[in-house]
């Protein structure tokens, strides 16, 4: 709560509400360009998206800022965050029949999509069109766009167990986070695991 007060005093508005206009009026010509579209036109440009999503992600070693960084800088195109996981297994979710990841991809990256673009906490205090802004916010309106739209054009409908399904996924999706990051840890950086301290309380 408090990184997000910092950031509301420290905003720069003229980005902020440029990027979010931008976005909703995306939105809406990608409404009205598919909506009477074919639904295998539909499904093979939202999955498209997704492929470009991954590239977006990876695309940050390109940007010297993390060039500069290495090899802290690896941990950015890792499971090291929800929006990582989303942009790496979406993809997969949504060519999949599996209705639990399902559930999980379109509520979870409504959600999470819009959410991450009214408090673009990873990119404070960048300017407005720095290289890293413009990859941020492209590759978070995917996260945001494709399963919303999977669900408007009805590709696929949430179950009746939506909120199980979110849920359960979201606690492993928080498993894979701390393992991930500990990992990098120890293996990429050769610092001592978090859970080095644990051992003793199975002893």
């Amino acid at each position: 709560m408090e990184q997000i007060i910092n950031y509301l005093s420290n905003v720069n508005w003229l980005s902020y509400v440029f990027y979010n206009i931008l976005i909703t009026l995306f939105c809406i010509g990608f409404y009205y360009l598919l909506r009477n579209k074919s639904d295998k036109v539909k499904y093979y440009t939202i999955l498209s998206l997704l492929i470009l999503g991954i590239l977006l992600h990876f695309s940050k070693l390109l940007i010297p800022e993390y060039q500069q960084t290495m090899p802290n800088s690896l941990i950015e195109i890792t499971l090291s965050s929800p929006c990582a996981i989303s942009a790496l297994t979406f993809p997969f979710i949504f060519i999949s029949k599996n209705k639990t990841l399902k559930d999980y991809m379109i509520v979870f990256g409504v959600i999470s999509g819009i959410a991450t673009l009214l408090f673009p906490l990873d990119i404070h205090g960048k300017s407005m069109f720095d290289v890293d802004v413009i990859r941020f916010y492209a590759a978070h309106l995917i996260i945001l766009l494709t399963p919303l739209f999977t669900y408007i054009f009805k590709i696929y409908t949430p179950s009746k167990k939506w909120i199980k399904h979110t849920l359960l996924i979201l606690l492993l999706v928080c498993l894979v986070i701390v393992v991930n990051n500990d990992l990098f840890n120890v293996l990429v950086l050769k610092q001592p695991s978090a859970f080095a301290g644990l051992g003793k309380y199975f002893r």
